[in-house]
Order: structure tokens, then sequence, then C-alpha cells
């Protein structure tokens, strides 16, 4: 398999299981934005809009090649602060995530791309993405069950 077809076919695992992450937000109690588990962790706003809105940044940098502090924190924009927003923000993602991987080329995969903690090649950069979906998702677990919510089961897939 060539790489641009193993890095669909990656994501193509990621949005299935992504009907987890959907659940979790549905889940999530509207009035909790603020919630943190413990003192210098990230809020909950925090954490669901670092979920979607780094991968917002993350796909403008690997498109454009660079991206600065000042251009991700725009990109990546606020905390969440109600299940509106993690919905627009988590589809706005998924769309830009479509986006680069419906035009998707090899060379892509291969340049380099300047972020403003290090410079990567745009493999790295999709892995990033990916990587870091499931390590949020995660932490979205964690907060929920200090919620009193238990977390939706990951391979259920879409309801």
């Amino acid at each position: 398999m060539d790489p641009v077809q193993a890095l669909r076919a990656r994501f193509e695992w990621l949005a299935f299981t992504e009907a987890a992450t959907t659940k979790m937000l549905e889940a999530l109690p509207d009035d909790r934005w603020d919630f943190a588990p413990a003192p210098g962790a990230r809020t909950l706003g925090e954490l669901v809009g670092h979920l979607y809105g780094d991968e917002l940044a993350t796909w403008k940098a690997f498109q454009k090649g660079e991206l600065s502090e000042a251009e991700h924190k725009a990109e990546a924009g606020p905390p969440v602060t109600s299940k509106s927003r993690a919905f627009e923000l988590a589809a706005r993602a998924r769309a830009r995530r479509g986006e680069v991987l419906a035009y998707l080329k090899p060379a892509e995969l291969e340049r380099d791309v300047h972020l403003f903690y290090g410079t990567f090649k745009g493999s790295a950069v999709a892995g990033f993405v990916y990587d870091e979906h499931w390590h949020h998702r995660g932490q979205l677990t964690v907060y929920l069950r200090c919620l009193g919510s238990a977390p939706p089961f990951l391979y259920s897939g879409p309801s």
C-alpha cells in the first residue's frame, strides 16, 4: 500500500471510532466546562477546544508548510464553553481532515513542515493529529468518570 493510501486507511479507522468521541461529547454536562480533575490540568472546555482546535491548526500547518505560534493559537481558538460549540468545532476539524486527505499528494508527506516547536516531515505532522485524538479522547474518558458518567464503548460505531 502506498503511503497516501496507508494514511487514508489510518484515518478511516479514526473516523469509525470517532463515533465514541461524539458520544463522549454528548455525555458531557453542559454546565461543567470549567471542570478540571486536578490543579494544573486543562479544564474540560480547554481539553475539548484543544482536541479539535489543535487538529484544525495542525492541518493548516500541514497545508501551508509552516505555522507560527500566533497563527496556531488563532486557528485553534478559545476553550469550548458549550456543547453546540464543541460539535461545531469537531465538525470543522473533520471537514478540514477530509479535505486534506482527499487531495493528499505523496510529496506532502515527505516535505518539511515548520511548526513553532520544531520541523517535521508531513507524515509526522499527520501522525500528530491521529495520535493527539487518541490521547485526548483518553483524557475525556477520565473527565467523564470524574463527573460521574460512564464513557461509551469505543467500538460500537455510529448510533
